[in-house]
C-alpha cells in the first residue's frame, strides 16, 4: 500500500504541471479545432441523409456558418501566433527556433480541419445542387406545369361560358334595351354593368365590327380598352368565341 501511494502522488503531481503548461491560447486552439472536425462530420452526416431526421434548409444554413465562423477563428489563432513568434525572433528570445517548429506543427494541425471543412463544405454544395435537379424536382415542376395549363384552360371555358351567356342575355332584353329614345346607351350601359357584376368580370367591352367601343363596364383599377388583332374581330364575327391570352 505504501509503495501503491509513493508511485501515484507523482502522477497525480504532473498532472497540474502539465495543465499549467499549456497555455490557454493552446487549449483554445485545440478546442476550436475539435469542434471544426465535429462540425465537419455533422455537416456530412446531415448532407448524405446519416442523421435519423431531415434537416431543414434553415438547420443546414445556420451549420455552414458555424463552419466558417471556425475556420475564421482558425485562421486568427494562426495569424496571432505567427506574429507573436515573428516578434519573439525580431527580439532575439531565447527558444525562438524551437518556437518556431511547433508552431509549424500546430499550424498543420489546425489546418488539417480546416482542408476537412472546406471538402465537406464543396460536397454540401455539390450534393446541394443534386438535389436542386433531381427526378423529384423534376417531377413536381413539370406536375405544377401541367397544373398551371389545367387552370388556365378551364378559366377559358368558364370565360368562353361568361360570354356566352351574355351575349344571350343583351339579345334577349334587346326590345327593352332598344326603345329609340336618347336613354337607350344609358339603359345598355347600365345593364352591361349588372351583367360584368354578376359574373364577376372586372372589364366588359363591347365593340363593332371595325374594332370601334360602343359601350364598356369597368373598375377603376382595370386598364382602358385596347383594340383587339382583326383577326380575332373576324373570328367574332363569325360566330366564334376568342379568347386572347
Amino acid at each position: 500500500m505504501t509503495i501503491t501511494n509513493a508511485v501515484e502522488a507523482p502522477l497525480r503531481a504532473r498532472v497540474p504541471e502539465f495543465l499549467r503548461a499549456v497555455s490557454r491560447p493552446s487549449m483554445l486552439a485545440l478546442g476550436v479545432g475539435l469542434l471544426t472536425v465535429i462540425s465537419a462530420v455533422l455537416t456530412y452526416a446531415m448532407v448524405t441523409g446519416l442523421v435519423p431526421y431531415n434537416p431543414t434548409p434553415a438547420s443546414l444554413i445556420a451549420l455552414l456558418l458555424l463552419n466558417l465562423t471556425l475556420v475564421l477563428t482558425l485562421g486568427a489563432l494562426i495569424a496571432w501566433r505567427l506574429t507573436r513568434l515573428w516578434s519573439a525572433r525580431r527580439h532575439g528570445h531565447a527558444g525562438a527556433r524551437l518556437h518556431v517548429r511547433l508552431v509549424t506543427m500546430f499550424s498543420a494541425i489546425a489546418v488539417l480541419p480546416a482542408i476537412l471543412v472546406a471538402v465537406f463544405a464543396a460536397v454540401t454544395l455539390n450534393l446541394g445542387i443534386e438535389a436542386w435537379f433531381s427526378g423529384h424536382v423534376k417531377s413536381a415542376l413539370a406536375n405544377s406545369v401541367s397544373v398551371a395549363g389545367a387552370y388556365v384552360q378551364e378559366h377559358k371555358q368558364v370565360i368562353r361560358g361568361d360570354i356566352l351567356a351574355m351575349a344571350y342575355d343583351i339579345d334577349r332584353a334587346a326590345p327593352v334595351l332598344q326603345q329609340g329614345d336618347r336613354n337607350d346607351r344609358k339603359r345598355f350601359t347600365d345593364y352591361l354593368v349588372t351583367q360584368a357584376s354578376v359574373r364577376a368580370l372586372p372589364a366588359v367591352f363591347v365593340i363593332d365590327s371595325n374594332g370601334r367601343l360602343l359601350a364598356s363596364a369597368k373598375l377603376p383599377s382595370m386598364p382602358n380598352y385596347v383594340t383587339p388583332p382583326q383577326e380575332a374581330i373576324t373570328k367574332a364575327a363569325h360566330g366564334q368565341v376568342v379568347v386572347l391570352t
